[in-house]
């Protein structure tokens, strides 16, 4: 590949990430980030409130593993202690709360309900999001998923493939460590 060329495709690469973050435009409507036991989501959620928090974003976090409220958070809802309905018409009042302010929703994790709810996912996912509302939730790759859902129907996909088919942006993190080493390996070899 030409300089040229590699330094265009970086320039390009941190110019969409950088407008993905700062939510301007309604960029992605749904944001999946895929973090493994390697790297967490948590920085990259952290820095999505961060900047949901500088441009007047109002930010709902639902937690299904998160236990206290994260800071700059105008809105936390507790999901791992109520049924789906009960927290679903939470999130719903929170968004419909200011109709008029855009608004970033983050579910910490989408495991639970990918094992418990799969066949209702991309119904649930997609009655959140509107027009000023950016969905931003977390899968981790790293836990199996159990046999029941994987035996219900052969037809059916797995969880992930229906995530990221239904995610206009995908985000996998990696612990930084292990990329850099890994390309020291590769220029060795």
């Amino acid at each position: 590949m030409a300089p040229s060329h590699l330094q265009h495709r970086r320039t390009h690469n941190l110019l969409l990430i950088l407008k993905l973050l700062a939510q301007r435009d309604a960029a992605s409507p749904f944001t999946l980030v895929l973090d493994s036991l390697e790297q967490a989501a948590r920085p990259l959620i952290a820095e999505y409130i961060k900047r949901a928090k500088a441009a007047n974003v109002q930010t709902i976090f639902v937690s299904f593993e998160t236990l206290r409220k994260p800071r700059d958070v105008d809105s936390f809802i507790c999901a791992w202690n109520q049924p789906v309905s009960s927290w679903q018409k939470d999130v719903a009042n929170s968004i419909r709360s200011q109709p008029t302010q855009r608004k970033l929703l983050i579910l910490d994790t989408l495991n639970a309900l990918s094992t418990t709810h799969s066949q209702d996912l991309p119904a649930l996912l997609s009655s959140f999001i509107g027009p000023g509302t950016s969905l931003v939730a977390v899968y981790h790759a790293d836990i199996p998923i159990p046999p029941s859902i994987t035996h219900r129907d052969p037809y059916t996909p797995a969880p992930l493939t229906l995530l990221n088919y239904l995610a206009t942006t995908i985000f996998t993190v990696h612990c930084l460590q292990h990329v850099v080493a890994r390309k020291k390996a590769r220029d060795r070899s």
